[in-house]
């Protein structure tokens, strides 16, 4: 890949990350993203143009507010970060087109997914709607004219099963204490994007990322056994894996498996 389309790409990526992150934070009042100016959640002072250049003005800063000194989310470079990488891996799959334009945006909301559930423990049904039929466009887009929808069917179709029916379960089984009601249709949206069997890779990850995630904060006494976690920002990360490497990663383990 070119170098100067892989900087271009970060840089693209990196700001396509802030305009997300002030999504995540203003998704419950869109029209302040258009007529609103970006401002310190403490102070309320407006911040300044050269504060929020994606990743190296948090760097700078320190991670504080150069007005009142508040410390400044970690979720905004985080999510930075992830859109870089995520922009990267898109690029080097699709290339530049329509498949490309389409996954990036289906990626999107799930960052946006990721971000208000980490702050708000809750899934926006509107935004994994939205996520939905995006999906259907990209396979509509990806689909080739000597592949027939029967053939599909299997990978489609398990992943949808199993994508919604496994925190389905969860929920049922659990009253709700397990998993949350909007992580049924986080996972029926996963598990038709990634198919089958990528859906089994995203929730491995996302099974044993959350598990560590949250034994680390028992240990930092940030937590306790009776305090939930999302699994959200999990099984999107997962998902991400497992859309681009699930293939690699299944090869890998069956690999291992017969050398045993």
């Amino acid at each position: 890949m070119d170098t100067f389309y892989i900087v271009l790409i970060i840089f693209f990526g990196l700001a396509w990350g802030s305009f997300l992150s002030v999504v995540i934070w203003r998704v419950d009042d869109l029209r302040s993203i258009i007529v609103g100016r970006s401002k310190c959640p403490h102070c309320e002072q407006k911040i300044k143009w050269y504060d929020l250049v994606p990743l190296v003005s948090y760097g700078i800063l320190r991670g504080r507010c150069r007005q009142c000194g508040a410390k400044i989310s970690a979720l905004y470079p985080a999510i930075e970060i992830i859109s870089a990488v995520v922009a990267l891996l898109v690029y080097q799959k699709f290339g530049l087109s329509w498949e490309a334009l389409i996954v990036w945006l289906i990626v999107s909301t799930m960052i946006v997914t990721l971000g208000y559930d980490a702050i708000h423990m809750l899934v926006v049904d509107q935004v994994v709607w939205v996520g939905i039929a995006l999906v259907i466009a990209y396979h509509l887009a990806a689909k080739s004219s000597d592949t027939s929808w029967l053939a599909m069917a299997p990978t489609l179709g398990y992943g949808l099963l199993i994508g919604f029916g496994l925190p389905l379960i969860l929920v049922l089984m659990g009253r709700g204490k397990w998993m949350g009601e909007g992580d049924v249709m986080l996972g029926a949206m996963i598990g038709l994007f990634v198919g089958y069997p990528n859906i089994i890779v995203a929730y491995v990850i996302a099974f044993i990322s959350g598990a560590l995630f949250g034994i680390s904060l028992l240990i930092a006494a940030r937590k306790n056994l009776k305090d939930a976690v999302a699994f959200g920002p999990f099984l999107v990360l997962g998902s991400i894996v497992a859309f681009f490497y699930g293939r690699l990663l299944i090869d890998w383990y069956l690999g291992i498996g017969l050398v045993r």
